[in-house]
């Protein structure tokens, strides 16, 4: 370039050779200083560059690395959620024998004109609203009170039930081997089961979806809504297969038994996996999604056990 503009300004004749000769020199070192500077800016724009590249991979490892840690814990949450579901099947299975062979045991009974085998459930739901105000204002403080908090967690409500579950098939065994008694005999087992259902469905309900990720709460509530579909299915192939060939008395016992042995089973598992420490976990974190609801709140009882009888009741028929 130096050669080209001093043979340029030469053929101009408007300088001498030696002034053209240093033109050169000073065009040359200014078009170097400038191919230099943007060389220099070129190499800061692609260091600057990979910088932010690198910065960005930074972030989405760290996101990356996140997203699998709390998959992991989603994980670890939905195993111990399907651990305590397998046990609510043989619940079911007791529990809406009171709109089948409870309703057959009744036509077994003496009674008066003024109520029907079929009407004797009606007694359930009136002990249900009955007693929900009680357990909310009256029992479940008592047992805070003296028992500490322990008594009333979700897992302690569940096996309770359960356990109530038990007696009143033991009580309904025993009715069904006094037989005939008058019809009004069966409200004590009737009462039982309501008792056991306060403390299992109303419980499981919440228990479930606070249990449950953000993320998948809708799937552990329908898998708790398939275990009431799996206890009918269960009921229904008892008696399908044993009843002619094994009383009813005794299919009442079996039933009662095999309650009590998902009881035992129920504490070993809540024992084992602790489920308890994920609600004081989620409460910890301040998960304003689960912490409300890992709390059982008094009042929404109600609602949550009405719209489970409207499930179990469409289920029956």
């Amino acid at each position: 370039r130096r050669r080209v503009l001093f043979a340029a300004v030469l053929s101009s004749g408007a300088a001498s050779s030696s002034e053209a000769l240093q033109f050169s020199r000073t065009l040359g070192r200014a078009l170097k200083e400038t191919f230099c500077a943007a060389t220099a800016r070129r190499l800061r724009r692609r260091r600057d560059n990979e910088d932010e590249c690198f910065s960005r991979v930074a972030v989405v490892v760290a996101v990356a690395e996140r997203a699998a840690d709390d998959e992991e814990r989603d994980v670890v949450a939905l195993r111990r959620a399907f651990r305590l579901l397998c046990a609510l099947p043989i619940f079911w299975t007791l529990y809406d024998q009171q709109g089948s062979v409870w309703v057959v045991q009744a036509y077994d009974m003496a009674r008066r004109g003024w109520i029907q085998p079929e009407q004797v459930g009606v007694f359930n739901p009136i002990f249900i609203l009955l007693l929900l105000p009680f357990f909310d204002t009256i029992v479940y403080p008592s047992l805070e009170r003296h028992l500490g908090k322990a008594a009333t967690s979700p897992t302690s409500r569940i096996k309770a039930g359960m356990v109530f579950a038990a007696v009143a098939f033991f009580v309904a065994a025993g009715v069904d081997a006094s037989l005939p008694l008058n019809i009004l005999w069966q409200l004590p087992q009737i009462f039982l089961i309501s008792v056991a259902e306060i403390l299992v469905c109303v419980t499981g309900l919440e228990y479930s979806y606070a249990q449950a990720p953000p993320a998948y709460r809708a799937l552990v509530t329908s898998a708790y809504l398939l275990t009431t579909a799996v206890g009918d299915a269960l009921a229904g192939i008892l008696y399908a297969a044993l009843g002619p060939f094994v009383s009813r008395t005794s299919l009442l016992l079996g039933c009662a038994a095999a309650m009590l042995a998902v009881v035992a089973l129920f504490t070993r598992i809540t024992t084992d996996s602790s489920t308890d420490v994920l609600l004081n976990t989620a409460r910890a974190v301040g998960d304003d999604d689960a912490a409300p609801d890992c709390e059982l709140q008094q009042g929404s009882s109600t609602r949550l056990l009405l719209d489970n009888n409207n499930i179990t009741n469409n289920n029956t028929r």
